[in-house]
């Protein structure tokens, strides 16, 4: 045969071939009937076999077998289900199994419906359960045992405690009755009616697991909605997942603020009373996290709610835990923003002492020297002079080149227009400033732009040489904006430790940084920062920038 035959007919098998979830459970109903016909085989030998007591005995362990497979949820809780079902079996057929379906019944009470216990309560309950599949304990403390099952099984919870509290309660329920009625008038007990009545009490628990479960799954599904869906975020997202969950187009989730003292909605407007609909709180231990407001008819079931309040309890917990993350990054960008605010401050301070305390006696001392230096003196006496002249200029030169660094005074209102103008005519290249007239910030935006400029023309002068620079400051909306192109070289590494030191500084006052450099062909540094709306106020006005500050 043909290679290409071949290789079809292994894809037809492979395609014929059945799920593994089919065989399995193909292989366990086959299972049941065998195990189930065993058990009516063995239950119609007894003497005094009633034919109908031994169908519905058989019936009880067939229906959890059932609904173990038929039930949706985690295969843990299936399993143990499905235990409860063989067990029972087994003790129809072996007498010495004959009350091992009650420990594996506790079991699956105390770890409805995720198939492991609640809490230490949980585990103490299951250590008792094994003494009772053992036939260890007497029918009044079996009994006992079911009831500390049901309030294990309750206690822990806020929703799907129904069926295994009720589950608990009437199997505990019955087995005090049966043992009560038989101590107390054992000519009056009837064993037949005992049985009949114990095994439609199990055969009502059987049935009703399925369906248990599948409302727990439905449930679930809500919360998972409400949890996971990732293109939903904050309260208008949840009101959107359980309004089209609950098929409630009204349905609105509120927040709690504590400091408020009041109910909020997605676009942080009060919840107003009384409302037109129904409400449910939401709340952890006691600490009020928000509400839902609905008019949908599916929140009415209390287990329905539950599983909302539940899903909402932890969506709520999470945005407050994004709400005081934000807090915290915009207390720390503030408290960042006001030490560079500071820092600036104290630089320009710094620099004005400098010019009127060091800069100007030189500059004084050096006026006056010039002076003597036009007078007929001797060629010592003007050499020295010429030589201090030189020393002085030299000093003043270094000293300006020094407050530069430290930032001029006057910033803000324009001011930074000026001030980089100041520092262009001292520059070894050419360099441009052209600034619009609504180019407008505060003293910390127009700071952060300064020293950038002198960042980017200190970068062209050491290592694009460049020949010519030009700085543009304009606005762009509620942005303060500052161009800064050079003819150099290019090439230059945006992420190198200066342009990252000037994104930082940008970021801090909520600004950016974008660096445009190929190789041959100049650098251009686009810094933008928010402007404050004072500045903003006066721009729009069509204030104009006062002049510079005084050198």
């Amino acid at each position: 045969m043909a290679p290409a035959e071949n290789s079809g007919q292994a894809v037809s098998q492979a395609g014929s071939r059945p799920p593994v979830a089919l065989v399995v459970r193909l292989v366990a109903a086959g299972g049941t009937a065998l195990i189930a016909a065993r058990a009516v085989e063995v239950g119609l030998r007894a003497a005094d076999a009633s034919v109908w007591l031994v169908v519905l005995d058989v019936a009880v362990g067939v229906a959890f077998l059932a609904g173990a497979a038929l039930a949706p949820g985690l295969w843990r809780m299936r399993a143990i289900a499905g235990a409860v079902g063989v067990a029972w079996l087994a003790g129809s057929i072996v007498p010495a199994a004959l009350v091992a379906h009650q420990g594996v019944l506790i079991a699956a009470v105390v770890a409805f419906p995720t198939g492991r216990p609640h809490g230490p309560a949980g585990w103490v309950v299951i250590a008792a359960a094994a003494p009772v599949a053992l036939g260890l304990l007497p029918q009044p403390v079996v009994a006992l045992t079911f009831w500390a099952a049901m309030v294990a099984s309750v206690v822990p919870r806020s929703s799907e405690w129904a069926y295994p509290g009720l589950t608990a309660g009437a199997v505990g329920l019955a087995l005090g009755a049966i043992w009560l009625v038989r101590s107390l008038d054992p000519f009056f007990f009837n064993p037949d009616v005992a049985e009949a009545a114990y095994d439609v009490i199990l055969l009502l628990v059987a049935i009703g697991f399925p369906v248990a479960m599948g409302g727990v799954e439905v449930r679930n599904r809500i919360g998972r909605r409400v949890l996971g869906d990732k293109g939903m975020t904050g309260l208008a997202g949840l009101s959107a997942v359980l309004a089209e969950a609950l098929r409630d187009p009204s349905i609105q989730v509120y927040r709690w603020d504590s400091t408020e003292q009041r109910y909020f909605d997605a676009s942080d407007r009060p919840m107003a009373w009384p409302l037109p609909m129904r409400w449910r709180k939401v709340s952890n231990g006691g600490v009020v996290l928000g509400a839902v407001a609905y008019r949908a008819a599916a929140l009415d079931d209390e287990r329905t709610a539950a599983a909302v309040v539940d899903a909402l309890r932890l969506a709520l917990q999470n945005l407050e835990g994004q709400r005081e993350l934000e807090r915290h990054l915009r207390d720390l960008e503030d408290a960042r923003a006001r030490m560079l605010a500071t820092i600036d401050h104290e630089r320009a301070s710094v620099a004005a002492e400098l010019r009127d305390i060091v800069i100007a006696p030189i500059s004084a001392a050096a006026v006056a020297l010039h002076e003597v230096d036009r007078r007929p003196v001797t060629d010592d006496t003007t050499s020295a002079l010429a030589v201090a002249l030189d020393e002085l200029d030299g000093v003043s030169e270094e000293l300006m080149q020094l407050i530069q660094g430290l930032g001029p005074g006057g910033l803000g209102n324009g001011g930074v227009a000026s001030a980089l103008r100041d520092v262009a005519a001292r520059s070894l290249f050419e360099v441009a400033v052209d600034a619009e007239p609504e180019a407008i910030g505060d003293a910390a935006s127009e700071a952060v732009l300064y020293y950038v400029c002198l960042e980017a023309m200190a970068n062209a002068g050491k290592h694009a040489s460049a020949r010519s620079l030009r700085i543009i400051i304009r606005r762009r909306g509620d942005l303060l904006e500052a161009i800064i192109a050079d003819d150099g070289i290019g090439g230059a590494d945006p992420r190198g430790s200066g342009f990252v030191g000037l994104a930082d500084r940008l970021a801090a006052v909520g600004g950016r940084l974008r660096v445009d450099s190929p190789p041959g062909a100049g650098t251009t540094v686009t810094a933008t920062v928010p402007i404050s709306r004072s500045s903003a106020i006066r721009s729009e006005s069509g204030g104009t920038a006062p002049p510079g500050p005084p050198r």
